[in-house]
């Protein structure tokens, strides 16, 4: 509950921010609404590659039926890197949301900038790695 009214109020300042009186965009120069600009861009981040996630669940399990069915061992290493590949970059999503923090309320917003700015860096290399896992995976699909 403490995070839904945290996200909530977060919004409305942003929309509060994110617009001059006659509706056109302004640029935002406070520290609190560059806090909450930056809050909603790696919340922006998580939320498209989250569902991504049901990709590489379906992706381990076509590349597992490949593994068990496979006498190569070329192609066994191959199926085995991506399924691997996989792993780690889904894994990679999990570990980034255990850690992220945010509930910011007692930061100072400066400081939250800093630390947000830090968590973009993060995610997006976390979204690198799940769209490279998954076009490998699938671009090895496709060729079989």
């Amino acid at each position: 509950m403490k995070h839904t009214c945290y996200f909530i109020m977060l919004s409305l300042f942003i929309a509060g921010c994110g617009k001059g009186r006659q509706g056109a965009d302004v640029e935002c120069t406070t520290d609190e609404c560059l806090q909450a600009q930056a809050y909603t861009q790696v919340i922006a981040v998580h939320d498209a590659v989250m569902p991504k996630l049901a990709d590489i669940r379906q992706l381990k399990n076509e590349i597992t039926g490949r593994i068990t069915t496979t006498t190569d061992s070329t192609t066994l290493a191959k199926w085995n890197h991506l399924h691997r590949q996989l792993t780690v970059a889904g894994e990679a999503m999990w570990v980034w949301m255990r850690q992220f923090k945010s509930d910011l309320s007692g930061v100072p917003p400066a400081e939250a900038l800093v630390y947000l700015q830090a968590e973009q860096q993060k995610i997006d290399s976390v979204a690198a790695m799940i769209t490279t896992a998954i076009a490998a995976a699938q671009a090895q699909l496709a060729e079989d």
